[in-house]
């Protein structure tokens, strides 16, 4: 602990990890790769120890050793040397498996199939979080590294569960806790895979207390662990990894921020989002603003490792991450470090952005986040609905959609946890943002029930609340009476050729100009509005398109609204029944982006004049604003970032 009574990882971090090979071992030279670290201006290095390849004098049986080994003990290279230079060292653990010698002394330690087969993961035989491989073997490596070597703290790599394990272990514990098999497969109207799913986010969080316990029982040393960022489905899902239920076991948050270039929605060919690392950041801090969050990076791409990120994508996402507040985590995967890599056309960006985070560092410390709008991330909504593919996702896209509006029109908005759904912690937002929050409890709708009540706005899309927190549906949506909508029973779609119909009475329709009616796609939730609520837009059925003798219908004008507007106590609502966020990233029509701007400025506390900062840019520019406060929580400093993305290749 320092003088100011912090440790070192409260503080703001500039990480440098050089995730070796085994030959990287051969001439290691410890002052060349800390000279460095310490040119970059990093106050912390991360480097191999353990787990799959020990790279160190291990005493510890059943631990695999490099093979251009023992040479060199890096940790006793390493530490002593970075320590003189005021530099902390993490390593690098990694227990997801083991290679095939070591399988066939524990064959039963490691996981399996349904069908009996070995699990494998990466060319080798996987282990879980429950299996005696993770747990019992595991501690005695940490407690090796820890105490024998002085390091400052563990880097659990490859944390998951990596999907369904059917080993011994898993097997005899589901059946004590639920009694019950565990189910063959992934089915979500299987009431046992649910029960299932739940389970292994509990044994993954008593892992990482049962970790948390052993490396604090060695001093005062800093656990780590990495986790996908918000909108990551399929990683998330299958290593059942959740920042948010599980940030109490970490000193830092970590959040994987890789694929930066190319790479996104299951495709090679669509990007991902440019502004990642701010929402990335945005969602750490809320999660536990007690805790540095951290974006993990690479400067190398992560679909190949060996050559460079696009120069001006990584540097938006450098500025992204800095702006929003966040410290720097740079991952090499291959060399001794950067500079002896085969690509080395980024070190200078990394050099650039690490001593500028370096030399203002006071502006990252302790910062919030500005913002009027809240959008809700639901970690269970993704499990249940969410896909890393455009095409089948029903969830991460509908987020996706309302980031990249507010981005658009400069609106200060943050990401928050499900778990904000809570009584009094929704109350400084002008609007809440429900993007298919399809799986909410009676508690946290009752928190959302509140905040309208008293003033606050809400929109919410397509299915939020028609399920509990159990991914159990409802006969009614649990936010019925605050949206003023009662569910017919039915959805239906994808409706590629229907529309939407405009109501030319109501306030809300003002803005789409002369027209009588808008596109619509994708799937529609079929409700009545109810009470004194109005339907602002109604679905025109699908209008088949040959032949053209037969393209029409007798009316256009159904009962089946797809845009409901309603006042509750003295807040206001909007509900969509269809899927216009979602639609605004996957199609891109400009309908949907009014649509979702008239529902914001509709129902938000004070409309569009309430915006606490407004700022005149192109779309292509972010707006990012954190404020510090002082000790009586009043704002003494704001400080405003813009970020040109507008030259960023082929975006």
């Amino acid at each position: 602990m320092d003088r100011d009574g912090k440790f070192w990882w409260q503080k703001p971090l500039r990480i440098v990890q050089t995730v070796l090979r085994e030959p990287d071992i051969v001439d290691y030279d410890a002052d060349e790769v800390l000279d460095y670290v310490a040119a970059c201006g990093a106050n912390t290095f991360v480097v191999n120890a353990g787990g799959i390849v020990s790279f160190y004098d291990s005493k510890v049986g059943m631990h695999y050793r490099n093979r251009f080994g023992p040479q060199t003990d890096i940790l006793q290279e390493v530490v002593p040397r970075a320590h003189e230079r005021g530099i902390k060292v993490l390593v690098r653990v990694d227990f997801r498996g083991v290679k095939p010698y070591i399988y066939e002394q524990r064959p039963e330690w490691f996981g399996k199939k349904a069908d009996g087969s070995p699990r494998m993961t990466a060319g080798v035989h996987a282990a879980c979080p429950n299996s005696p491989y993770r747990q019992e073997h595991a501690f005695q490596i940490l407690r090796e590294v820890l105490t024998d070597y002085g390091v400052d703290g563990i880097w659990e790599n490859a944390a998951s569960f990596d999907g369904m394990c059917y080993c011994q272990t898993c097997q005899d514990k589901f059946w004590h806790d639920h009694g019950a098999a565990i189910p063959p497969r992934e089915d979500w109207d299987d009431p046992n895979f649910r029960r299932y799913h739940a389970w292994r986010h509990v044994c993954k969080s008593e892992q990482m207390q049962a970790w948390r316990d052993v490396i604090k029982s060695c001093g005062d040393k800093a656990y780590c662990s990495e986790f996908p960022g918000p909108n990551l489905r399929g990683w998330a899902f299958d290593g059942v990894l959740d920042i948010n239920e599980q940030a109490s076991y970490l000193d830092f948050l970590l959040g994987c921020c890789f694929v930066i270039g190319r790479g996104s929605y299951g495709s090679p060919y669509l990007q991902t989002p440019i502004w990642g690392s701010l929402e990335l950041v945005k969602y750490l801090r809320n999660v536990r603003r007690d805790k540095t969050p951290v974006v993990l990076f690479s400067h190398l791409e992560q679909t190949s490792r060996y050559t460079a990120e696009p120069r001006r994508d990584l540097e938006v996402w450098l500025e992204g991450a800095l702006a929003a507040g966040g410290s720097l985590w740079d991952c090499t995967f291959v060399g001794q470090h950067p500079k002896r890599t085969y690509d080395r056309r980024n070190v200078d960006v990394i050099q650039e952005y690490f001593q500028l985070h370096g030399n203002q560092e006071e502006l990252f410390e302790g910062v919030e986040d500005v913002a009027d709008v809240a959008v809700v991330y639901s970690r269970r909504s993704q499990d249940r609905f969410g896909s890393d593919r455009i095409q089948e996702d029903g969830y991460v896209t509908h987020v996706r959609g309302w980031e990249q509006l507010l981005w658009e029109n400069h609106i200060p908005f943050t990401l928050v946890p499900d778990t904000h759904l809570r009584e009094g912690a929704l109350d400084g937002f002008s609007c809440v943002v429900l993007a298919n929050t399809a799986c909410m409890s009676e508690r946290q709708a009752d928190a959302v029930a509140d905040y309208v009540r008293n003033g606050g706005g809400l929109v919410a899309s397509f299915e939020t609340s028609l399920f509990d927190e159990q991914w159990e549906q409802r006969q009614e949506f649990g936010l019925s009476d605050v949206l003023g909508i009662s569910y017919r029973g039915m959805t239906r779609g994808p409706l590629p050729v229907s529309y939407q119909w405009l109501n030319k009475e109501h306030a809300f329709t003002h803005c789409f100009g002369d027209t009588d009616m808008i596109v619509n796609n994708g799937r529609v939730a079929y409700v009545s509005a109810i009470d004194d609520a109005q339907a602002a837009l109604t679905l025109v059925p699908e209008i088949v398109q040959q032949h053209p003798e037969n393209a029409w219908i007798p009316t256009m004008q159904i009962d089946t609204p797809t845009v409901v507007t309603h006042q509750y106590g003295q807040g206001r609502t909007v509900y969509l029944a269809n899927q216009a966020d979602r639609l605004y990233v996957a199609d891109g029509h400009p309908d949907y982006a009014a649509v979702l701007m008239e529902a914001l400025q509709w129902a938000r506390r004070g409309g569009a004049e309430s915006q606490s900062i407004t700022v005149k840019a192109p779309a292509s520019v972010f707006m990012q604003a954190n404020e510090k406060l002082d000790d009586h929580g009043r704002v003494r400093q704001v400080i405003l970032s813009l970020i040109n993305a507008s030259g960023v290749p082929k975006r």
